[in-house]
């Protein structure tokens, strides 16, 4: 009769372990490189924003990137013509990796239109885990004038990284997503 407490007491002992560990890693490191164009008035001085989903349709979204994660001093111009700027700060995990970028811009500030080339997300288990990492090719204006939109949607749910799909409709996404899953 001993024996299959024994047996109990172990299995709750390793799901409560399970448990802790599982608990342990729900908070990830991201950091996002944002590579501005070179273009004429690529830079920006709107409010940038980043929703990142994974395969399933999970998201962590930030409403101000340069609130959220930017380090370099309360002075620095960010999303300016040329540089590369890097944004870091702590989120929850996604289930799986992410795969799935829409960058938006609000549109204000003296100078609204934005040309950005690429964004480059890594994820980082805050317990030391496993990192992943994602490119997503943007190369678009973010602008209000005819013929532009104010967002980007780069989907790679399930394709290789190094290709990208371009422009989808916001609401098209959860069906898109639900045909990979």
């Amino acid at each position: 009769m001993a024996r299959p407490n024994v047996l109990l007491l172990s299995l709750l002992f390793f799901i409560a372990t399970v448990s802790v560990v599982a608990l342990a890693d729900t908070r990830c490191v991201y950091t996002i490189r944002v590579q501005t164009g070179k273009r004429d008035s690529a830079g920006t001085d709107s409010t940038i924003s980043v929703s990142l989903l994974d395969k399933f349709g999970k998201q962590f979204e930030i409403s101000d990137l340069e609130k959220w994660g930017g380090f370099v001093g309360p002075k620095h111009d960010y999303f300016e013509i040329g540089d590369l700027d890097v944004f870091s700060g702590d989120g929850p995990c996604l289930p799986s990796p992410v795969c799935l970028l829409r960058l938006s811009s609000d549109g204000k500030g003296a100078a609204p239109g934005w040309y950005v080339d690429y964004v480059d997300v890594t994820v980082r288990f805050k317990s030391g885990g496993k990192t992943t990492n994602h490119l997503f090719n943007v190369y678009q204006w973010l602008a209000d004038e005819p013929g532009y939109r104010l967002h980007a949607v780069r989907d790679n749910c399930g394709i290789s990284r190094e290709k990208t799909v371009g422009p989808v409709v916001w609401s098209d996404i959860p069906k898109r997503l639900s045909s990979i899953v």
